[in-house]
């Protein structure tokens, strides 16, 4: 096996909320009943710090960026 290095052309910006707000969204579209909207957000934290330990995380956007 050998390791491709990925070729990533495009920079993707996105907030905790703006990431929170979609899947509610979308849980509300497909009808999906949440107990506590809270919850989306203890999972997107979760899913985040996932991805910043295995170094799927970028440096903090500039405002160039935005």
């Amino acid at each position: 096996m050998v390791d491709l290095p990925q070729d990533i052309r495009d920079v993707v910006l996105i907030t905790e909320d703006q990431l929170t707000g979609y899947l509610l969204a979308e849980a509300g579209k497909a009808g999906v009943e949440l107990l506590e909207d809270v919850d989306v957000v203890y999972v997107v934290q979760a899913h985040l710090a996932y991805f910043d330990a295995i170094g799927a995380v970028g440096p903090t956007a500039s405002s160039t960026d935005l």
